[in-house]
């Protein structure tokens, strides 16, 4: 850590600051989480990045995304900026951290959705109202899990994390990738017309997504038709070949 803290910048200068160089720090149409951790997490931290990206998320991890040559301050406002949550892993020494405390204290003037999880110490400050999130350190994607599914419950974050969740079956790799993003399925509910057809094509392009038996109904679970259904309150679509078909 330092003692030099991150520069307030104003809307105007942090929409500067991303035009500058046209990038983006996060994937284009997932879910932005910013991941706010000490050091001594730097390595769970970049764990949990990588088993978010199945949901459709993508994570900033500061000391992992930024490149040496990059002005890492900058980066950092940037993806304050652009970020749709923030999730503080608490470590011992969280709450004495300058840096974690203005990323926690920027998403809170951002009104963003913060998410705790208490692993050595209790929130403070501004999460000190919010519940932490209940965690075991050996447990990566129970923990993961735990994110996405609050994530899609808050109605903060609710719309942007469907919309996200929908898109990245996508680009599911494998039929165990597909298994792991359809355990959310359940949590789901009040999606609308868009959603669900951004999710049918998502579905029917990706094989990895309509040969995979957890969602074509292929060993009796319950077919992501009769899910997308249960939604419509109505029965609209059906699992023909595999795919998602309409009635």
């Amino acid at each position: 850590d330092s003692n030099t803290g991150l520069k307030a910048v104003s809307l105007d200068e942090a929409l500067q600051l991303y035009n500058n160089d046209g990038k983006r720090v996060f994937k284009e149409g997932t879910f932005g989480l910013f991941i706010s951790h000490r050091d001594n997490f730097k390595r769970y931290a970049n764990d949990i990045k990588k088993s978010l990206v199945v949901y459709g998320i993508s994570s900033f991890v500061a000391h992992e995304d930024i490149e040496p040559t990059t002005e890492w301050i900058k980066e950092i406002e940037k993806a304050l900026f652009e970020m749709d949550a923030l999730i503080a892993l608490l470590s011992k020494g969280f709450s004495e951290s300058v840096w974690t405390n203005q990323e926690i204290g920027y998403a809170s003037g951002r009104e963003k959705l913060i998410l705790s999880a208490k692993f050595e110490e209790d929130p403070q400050g501004f999460i000190s109202r919010f519940q932490a999130l209940p965690v075991k350190k050996n447990d990566i994607d129970g923990f993961c899990l735990s994110i996405v599914e609050n994530l899609i419950k808050n109605p903060i974050t609710k719309e942007r994390m469907i919309t996200s969740y929908f898109s990245s079956i996508q680009n599911s790799g494998s039929f165990d990738e597909s298994k792991k993003w359809a355990t959310l399925l359940p949590y789901i509910n009040n999606v609308n017309e868009n959603q669900i057809n951004h999710l049918i094509d998502a579905y029917n392009n990706n094989s990895q997504a309509y040969n995979c038996f957890l969602l074509n109904g292929q060993k009796g679970d319950i077919d992501i038709a009769s899910r997308i259904n249960s939604w419509l309150k109505e029965k609209k679509y059906k699992i023909e070949n595999t795919k998602i078909v309409k009635l």
